[in-house]
């Protein structure tokens, strides 16, 4: 026992991380991790020989807030992260629900809030959060929103969205929602997981 709670010292500030779909090279994962997580307190990066990337961080509040702050994008893939702890078994899950980036365009100013962007990102799946630039309303070219997507459900693509007024007696109408996927993962039509 001492052993292992000795040797797990060396780990406890990790996160292992692996790719739904094909590993990249180490060289692309250890530059792409650097550069996003350098100031987050990333110390080093190794790797296995079965796909499964293992980061180590300075301190477990790092380690926290990366996880926190994801999913993350490397290359255009989607890493899968978790804590590292004693007794982990490095296997790959399959995911019948996966968080992805997509960007929103053409949204109505008067939909451009919390209740709007929600409403409206419900169209493609469960709205998780949206980025600091869309919150701030900083950038209102396009809102970029992490949405929960299911594997047994299609992507969605353009959709309609109905404009109307309760106290205009007029009929509303459609306005053309533009959604662009910053990764779209394969799914398997026999077992409905990614």
């Amino acid at each position: 026992m001492e052993v292992a709670e000795d040797g797990s010292k060396a780990w406890k500030n990790c996160l292992v991380g692996y790719f739904i779909e094909k590993k990249l090279p180490f060289s692309l994962v250890n530059n792409i991790a650097m550069r996003i997580w350098g100031n987050r307190g990333l110390l080093e990066v190794l790797a296995n020989d079965k796909g499964f990337y293992f980061f180590k961080f300075s301190n477990d509040e790092a380690c926290s807030n990366v996880l926190e702050a994801g999913p993350w994008l490397f290359a255009g893939r989607m890493v899968i992260l978790k804590k590292w702890h004693p007794k982990l078994i490095l296997s790959k899950d399959s995911y019948s629900k996966i968080p992805v980036w997509v960007k929103l365009f053409n949204i109505p100013h008067e939909y451009w809030n919390e209740e709007g962007l929600s409403h409206i990102a419900s169209a493609v799946g469960k709205p998780l959060y949206a980025d600091s630039l869309t919150e701030s309303m900083k950038r209102i070219s396009f809102a970029r929103v992490c949405i929960e997507i299911d594997a047994s459900c299609d992507l969605v693509d353009p959709f309609d969205l109905f404009i109307g007024n309760n106290l205009d007696p007029k009929p509303g109408e459609n306005v053309e929602i533009l959604v662009e996927y910053q990764w779209k993962p394969k799914i398997c039509t026999e077992c409905k997981s990614f």
